[in-house]
């Protein structure tokens, strides 16, 4: 995890450093301004740190929470055909590195560790009301997995692993207030999956075990299940302010990351609410400030 961090850490300094050096190369930047005009790629990394709780029945029948801590990185576009129509990719890693629960089971394996992925990838349709108002709606495809685990001094050390594909609606609001300069945004979006296949455990053997049986994969039907917002819903949440200067803008705020899901027998779910801050930059175009009338 050390390790992890650090890899982030240099990362974010290594684009720190190419956003003030840009500044210095102003016939190259010129030139790229005209090029891509309001269209650049902006990429945005934050890292988080929040709970979380989980219930998953083929481990233990108890909820367990704990702290949990992780990244999000995600980059945002306008399609060059579409003036209106944009794209963002996002990843996000979480790990819990102990989750208790409250309630010890005669299993003892009320104690388990978590760690989840999450890639994106969403179209929206965006409205400008003047220079401050943007608003966007779209759809999305939303592929989430997790690994849990009993610890490894508890009597029976079961495997979890969980793997969702989800299509999701989703939509978000952001408002500009201008300084001289610097701007101050303020953010929010939301997002609910509707339906989808989901890889989970059943009610007597892992999914992680299915991938490895003893016979011809014979059982691995059981674990793959078609979903509806009836058997699986969610809702993720985010809500931030930026802070927007020439080269970079520094956004804060908090994030929720939900879902539910009720497959062979089985009620899981993963829920967890966070603070998040992080920096973003447009990789393309050299001004934040030129090219902020975007909401991505």
């Amino acid at each position: 995890m050390k390790k992890f961090y650090l890899l982030f850490a240099l990362g974010f300094a290594v684009l720190s450093s190419y956003a003030q050096g840009t500044a210095g190369n102003s016939q190259k930047g010129n030139a790229v301004e005209e090029q891509v005009g309001e269209h650049p790629i902006t990429l945005n990394a934050s890292v988080l740190i929040g709970g979380n709780m989980v219930a998953n029945h083929y481990i233990s029948s108890y909820e367990c929470e704990g702290l949990t801590v992780g990244a999000h990185i995600d980059f945002g576009r306008f399609y060059k055909r579409w003036e209106n129509v944009s794209w963002n990719l996002s990843y996000d890693y979480l790990t819990a590195f102990e989750v208790i629960g409250g309630l010890e089971s005669v299993a003892q394996t009320a104690a388990e560790t978590c760690t989840s992925w999450n890639l994106n990838y969403s179209s929206h349709y965006n409205w400008s009301f003047g220079n401050a108002l943007m608003v966007k709606a779209g759809v999305g495809a939303d592929l989430y997995g997790d690994f849990m685990k009993a610890l490894a001094n508890k009597t029976n050390n079961a495997i979890s692993v969980n793997i969702l594909a989800q299509l999701e609606a989703s939509a978000g609001v952001s408002y500009i207030f201008r300084f001289d300069e610097w701007m101050l945004g303020l953010n929010g979006e939301v997002s609910i999956p509707f339906a989808g296949l989901a890889f989970t455990d059943s009610k007597h053997e892992s999914g992680w075990g299915s991938l490895f049986p003893d016979g011809l994969m014979d059982n691995y039907d059981s674990h793959l299940k078609g979903t509806s917002f009836s058997n699986l819903q969610g809702f993720d949440m985010d809500l931030g302010v930026k802070f927007i200067m020439p080269r970079v803008a520094v956004n804060v705020g908090i994030a929720s990351d939900n879902r539910w899901w009720y497959v062979n027998d089985i009620q899981n779910y993963r829920m967890s609410f966070m603070f998040k801050v992080g920096a973003s930059f447009d990789l393309v175009s050299l001004e934040q400030k030129k090219t902020i009338n975007r909401y991505f």
